[in-house]
């Protein structure tokens, strides 16, 4: 227990002499094996101000001095004499016995059983310790705060040293010589036991009443705080419902605002909704009709042995279209067309090109004469949509005949070139001209002296196109000049439009370009038609990445 009040002595003083030191000493002097026992437990867990607590013993006087200790406790009971004159400076001197005030500075002592202690405030600051906190005054049982207290004290106390000295020598000397009787020392000692009973009930009481009105303070001053803090808190929360009050109101009128508002949009929006739902039914609806126009499928296998359609409009109608017809003697055409635009405006042109088309083929049946007439009634029919000029529409094309019976392919083309993969050993005659007579070898293109490809078994035949479209133009008035091949098992024939070639992708968002569709074409003509479709569907896929699709695409591949 003593070990415990030692520690926490050293909480209220201010050490002054620990920055040169790695440790906090406590000498004990005199002390019994338990109370060392005790310190030493104490030392493993505690610090004194961060410093590592070292507990020193000795048996017999040794000056401080020389052990440079904090804290000394003397055992007075073993030591009675011993000697504090050169230990006070910058050491708490704590002694066992509680009269010793006179040398220590702290000095234990019981009361009614209980463990206290007395200090000696003078002895304290003669020591040199300047700081001690006021608190430690009130745990005290006594305090000598000045001299002249200690002085009164020093005189009581002699006074009460020469009564029990007489007492003393008149029990050691003659009987007869006796100062006091027996009932004057009750009396004395009495007295001495009321005084002091007295002093240490008046003290008590003292630090009673110090303590309650230290409380009374503390809770007066803990009242006013609350008080502060809760008319502080009231201003802030009454000023915070008026400031929520104001808003609410003016959420409300938003709130119906937004109401409003948003009644209008959901209106707005089921009237967009619906003409968006009535506009994509009509172009469903015309995309129907269109297909309608287009070469069936049924036509296409009955007059062709081998073949693929690649067709993928921009949107859901399309200014591309594939277009064919069967003559009488046998010959079947295939148109494979560009219409002025796409979307909406190009599905209409293509109806109105493959009307004149049809109207051609009544009384024509050679490529060029097909595309003269074609041409003709298309200006015809455009110059009545109310421009000055006359409507400048109308389709880039090619335009293929099959003559089945001579193994013979006739082309009339409108910018649109056609190209022809044979083999490179065989000759393919071609002859060239408006009415089918004359040869024209400007209009033939060997690929094989224009590029490198990956083949040498192959060649490419470019059919050129006459540069002029099928509709007005400054040419209008030129006849379309036609092409006639022989053809070869084996050849593969592609006509197409310009949308492939012109579609931006790839990772630096060009053009595909005619030359790259041209060697794809050309090196994978081995292949199936079917697998020839499937490497232009990923090819495609893969080169447009997130890019939009900036054009119909029509792409058509037929092997004889």
């Amino acid at each position: 227990m003593k070990a415990v009040f030692i520690y926490n002595f050293t909480k209220y003083f201010e050490w002054s002499n620990l920055s040169n030191r790695n440790d906090f000493r406590i000498a004990l002097v005199g002390a019994d094996s338990l109370l060392v026992k005790e310190f030493k437990n104490l030392a493993s867990e505690k610090k004194v101000g961060q410093k590592e607590i070292s507990v020193l013993t000795y048996d017999g006087y040794t000056p401080m001095m020389k052990i440079g200790a904090e804290v000394l406790y003397v055992n007075m009971s073993k030591y009675p004499n011993y000697d504090f004159s050169h230990d006070m400076k910058n050491t708490l001197v704590v002694s066992d016995n509680g009269k010793d005030l006179d040398n220590a500075m702290i000095a234990f002592t019981y009361i009614q059983g209980m463990l206290k202690f007395a200090v000696n405030k003078v002895n304290i600051q003669e020591a040199g310790f300047l700081k001690m906190h006021p608190d430690f005054e009130m745990l005290a049982s006594a305090v000598i705060r000045n001299k002249s207290e200690y002085k009164k004290n020093r005189i009581e106390h002699a006074k009460w040293e020469n009564v029990f000295e007489k007492l003393k020598s008149s029990v050691t000397g003659d009987k007869k010589e006796v100062a006091f009787t027996k009932k004057e020392i009750e009396e004395v000692v009495g007295k001495f036991s009321a005084q002091t009973n007295e002093i240490s009930t008046q003290k008590q009481k003292a630090l009673i009443n110090e303590i309650e009105i230290r409380d009374q303070k503390r809770l007066r001053n803990i009242s006013i705080g609350f008080i502060i803090l809760f008319m502080i808190l009231s201003g802030f929360i009454f000023k915070s419902l008026q400031q929520n009050k104001k808003q609410n109101k003016i959420i409300t009128a938003q709130k119906e605002e937004v109401e409003k508002q948003n009644h209008v949009i959901n209106k707005q929006k089921q009237l967009v909704e619906e003409k968006h739902r009535e506009i994509t039914d009509s172009i469903n609806y015309a995309e129907r009709i269109q297909r309608s126009f287009l070469a069936t499928k049924e036509l296409l296998n009955k007059n062709l042995k081998d073949y693929f359609v690649f067709f993928k409009p921009k949107d859901v109608v399309s200014g591309d279209f594939y277009w064919a017809e069967r003559f009488s003697n046998g010959n079947f055409i295939l148109v494979t067309a560009d219409s002025t635009g796409h979307g909406v405006p190009g599905a209409i042109m293509s109806i109105l090109n493959i009307t004149s088309l049809e109207k051609a083929i009544e009384n024509n049946t050679q490529p060029a004469d097909i595309l003269n007439a074609a041409r003709k009634t298309i200006i015809e029919r455009l110059k009545k949509d109310g421009s000055a000029e006359g409507g400048k529409d109308g389709m880039d094309c090619s335009l293929l005949m099959f003559d089945s019976k001579n193994k013979k392919l006739i082309i009339a083309a409108a910018n649109n070139p056609v190209w022809i993969v044979c083999k490179a050993t065989q000759t393919n005659a071609v002859t060239s001209s408006s009415d089918g007579g004359g040869v024209l070898t400007s209009d033939v293109t060997n690929s094989r002296s224009e590029q490198s490809s990956t083949r040498t078994d192959i060649e490419v035949l470019e059919i050129k196109p006459n540069k002029m479209p099928v509709g007005k133009h400054d040419k209008q008035d030129v006849s379309f000049t036609q092409q006639e091949i022989n053809l070869q098992s084996g050849d593969v024939i592609y006509c197409l439009t310009d949308g492939f070639a012109d579609q931006f992708g790839g990772p630096n968002g060009k053009k595909f370009m005619s030359k790259n569709l041209r060697e794809l074409l050309s090196t994978n003509s081995h292949l199936s038609m079917q697998e020839q479709k499937q490497l232009l569907e990923s090819t495609f896929t893969n080169w447009i990445g997130n890019i939009e699709q900036v054009d119909d695409i029509t792409v058509i591949g037929i092997r004889v």
